[in-house]
């Protein structure tokens, strides 16, 4: 992020120093700043697909360590109630 904030910090004083006018300056910045918010926005929608890959990951996980657990523990109760039998 820090990098994303330096980049963009570098090319705001690049404009405004730069020989223009300032219609055209304006016009550079938002050029630059309507990029930047694309590749945030791209960047943030990454992020959410990687987010909900490794939640869907760890859900199947949690689920199937749930079912190994159930399965022991109808098991050892079955043990169990065999061996309360007389």
């Amino acid at each position: 992020m820090k990098l994303l904030q330096g980049l963009l910090l570098g090319i705001v004083i690049g404009i405004l120093v730069a020989p223009d006018s300032g219609s055209e300056t304006r016009r550079k910045l938002a050029g630059k700043l309507s990029g930047f918010k694309d590749d945030a926005q791209d960047y943030l929608s990454d992020a959410a697909d990687n987010i909900k890959d490794k939640a869907g990951d760890i859900a199947d996980k949690v689920k199937s360590k749930a079912k190994a657990v159930a399965g022991k523990v109808k098991s050892e109760t079955e043990n169990a109630a065999d061996n309360q039998q007389p």
